[in-house]
């Protein structure tokens, strides 16, 4: 394991150009990102995404040494004070490191092959996409399609919610009408969740299916609509007028599982 080099003040130019990915247009610019958190660093080493830096306090370094021999030789290394590392983070009480992620190949405008997955249209609140992001990969299912009025996959509450998965099933970004199009030149059936369709219970989530969310306000667009082969509902009582996006996604997901788990 190479020395890490050592950190004193938050003046540091390092320290300082770290502190600007908290913001979302400085992490495209760059195209970097924050990865925060003991597990969010494990799962991205384990699955090998490219870190450009490390920075970790000494009580953490002295505890979790053996995660640094696992890391690319072209990783930099930074030991910092408590409160250098405070101000590097967005959390208010940060576990003693944060990476540097270099975005991937695999957030991109490119469609995967997939059985069963998740659009999300428009929907701004991080907490349900991670949350969204954790179940796909929780169920089996493909991956997660962030609209570009979406929020950014990068979000440093994506990743928070994710619990570490985020790494294992990477979000796609993509203009949802090509995906759409796509999704019907593949013969995969387009699933729109909305409060007035019918019960979910009774649709066939065996066959290849696209699951279409949209915005927590507004739901599904009507030129997403205009694509469906069906709308689906979770069958609520009188007076609820809709769930979460993450609660109607996640429930999507199981009864995919479920059907398809009794059929084979």
């Amino acid at each position: 394991m190479a020395t890490p080099i050592r950190i004193q003040s938050s003046q540091n130019a390092i320290v300082k150009s770290t502190i600007k990915l908290q913001r979302m247009s400085d992490c495209q610019k760059r195209g970097e990102f924050l990865v925060e958190g003991t597990h969010a660093l494990t799962e991205a080493i384990i699955t090998g995404w490219d870190l450009s830096a490390v920075f970790m306090t000494e009580p953490w370094l002295v505890a979790n040494a053996h995660s640094l021999d696992l890391q690319s030789k072209s990783t930099a290394q930074y030991v910092v004070t408590p409160e250098i590392l405070g101000k590097i983070a967005t959390t208010t009480t940060p576990d003693g490191v944060v990476a540097i992620g270099r975005f991937g190949t695999k957030v991109r405008s490119e469609v995967p092959d997939f059985d069963v997955a998740l659009a999300l249209e428009c929907v701004q609140d991080p907490g349900n996409v991670g949350t969204l992001l954790r179940t796909a990969t929780a169920t089996g299912a493909g991956p997660v399609f962030l609209s570009s009025d979406s929020v950014s996959a990068y979000h440093p509450k994506v990743l928070r919610a994710t619990v570490g998965q985020w790494f294992r099933n990477p979000p796609f970004s993509i203009e949802i009408d090509d995906l759409l199009s796509l999704a019907r030149s593949r013969k995969i059936q387009i699933a729109v969740a909305d409060a007035s369709g019918q019960s979910f219970w009774d649709c066939d989530f065996t066959k290849p299916t696209l699951f279409v969310l949209g915005n927590e306000g507004e739901g599904i667009s009507d030129k997403a609509r205009s694509h469906a082969d069906s709308v689906v509902a979770i069958p609520m009582s009188l007076g609820v007028e809709s769930l979460n996006v993450a609660t109607t996604g996640s429930l999507l997901l199981y009864e995919t599982l479920r059907q398809r788990r009794k059929q084979s």
